[in-house]
């Protein structure tokens, strides 16, 4: 089994809260996360889930990797923020210097609505 942090529409809402040092974009219909380390400071809030081998080559294929996003190992943190559950995988946005301030989430990213 994989552990793997989910932030955004992978997410199933049934799984355990979790955090990852991190900062998250609006991109309109789907986030973007790039990991601290990289000058962000922040904290993404996201769901914690155990997955096969092959639900994670399935993940690879929705998410694009690796041309929209790249699958990486970071540290996921439990609710508190203070102690590390698991090293497990995240999906981090390839393309960082097309992000701009505006464009950051805060701790979660919400899905917007499209209609007017």
């Amino acid at each position: 089994m994989n552990t793997i942090f989910v932030y955004g529409i992978l997410k199933t809402g049934d799984a355990p809260v979790a955090y990852v040092r991190a900062d998250i974009y609006d991109l309109g219909g789907f986030p973007a996360c790039i990991r601290v380390g990289m000058d962000h400071s922040g904290w993404v809030r996201g769901e914690m889930l155990s997955v096969t081998d092959e639900e994670l080559e399935r993940f690879d294929r929705i998410e694009g990797t690796p041309t929209f996003y790249r699958r990486i190992r970071v540290d996921i943190y439990d609710d508190d923020k203070t102690t590390v559950l698991e090293n497990g995988w995240i999906y981090e946005y390839v393309n960082a210097t097309s992000l701009r301030e505006d464009m950051r989430c805060g701790e979660q990213w919400t899905r917007r609505s499209t209609r007017g």
